[in-house]
């Protein structure tokens, strides 16, 4: 590898680097905001998540949101407890739909893709907490708040995405 090639892949590094960083900043802020249902956050980092996609790639993608959520519930203490399950399966499902919306289709705005992407986070992670904590089928009496929530949250987060996006390219 050339200077060059590894100037380059060190920006690059250096980039994701800012871009966890920023998450980690972004979910550390969002845990003050008042929440309407339990779990029901806005979902600021995953601006950051949509962005590393759309620039870098799906791999590219993967550590950021690996590597933030990680992080994230180290500092918060809730590592590897149902919070750390809950938020890990949300944020690579949402991955996983964004990705699949944004390299297959084609058809959506960054703004659909964030909505795509909110909605798959809600929906897996009430799923999983079915699955692993509840274990009640009441807990789907949440699903329509899950998915206005979807809705509101990605709206906001994809018209973020889609002026950081204008305003770079």
């Amino acid at each position: 590898m050339n200077i060059s090639g590894r100037r380059t892949r060190l920006q690059k590094i250096l980039i994701l680097t800012i871009l966890v960083a920023i998450g980690l900043i972004l979910f550390s802020l969002e845990n003050f905001l008042p929440q309407p249902i339990p779990g029901g956050k806005i979902g600021l980092s995953q601006l950051v998540t949509l962005l590393t996609l759309v620039w870098f790639g799906w791999a590219e993608a993967f550590l950021v949101v690996v590597l933030r959520v990680i992080l994230g519930n180290l500092l918060l203490g809730t590592l590897f407890n149902p919070v750390f399950l809950l938020a890990f399966g949300g944020a690579l499902v949402a991955l996983l739909a964004m990705a699949v919306t944004y390299y297959r289709t084609k058809k959506f705005s960054v703004i659909g893709i964030s909505v795509i992407g909110a909605f798959f986070h809600n929906s897996s992670q009430l799923l999983l907490a079915y699955l692993f904590f509840v274990r009640s089928v009441s807990i789907f009496w949440l699903f329509p708040y899950f998915i206005l929530i979807s809705v509101i949250s990605g709206l906001l987060i994809g018209f973020i995405a889609r002026l950081f996006l204008q305003r770079i390219f």
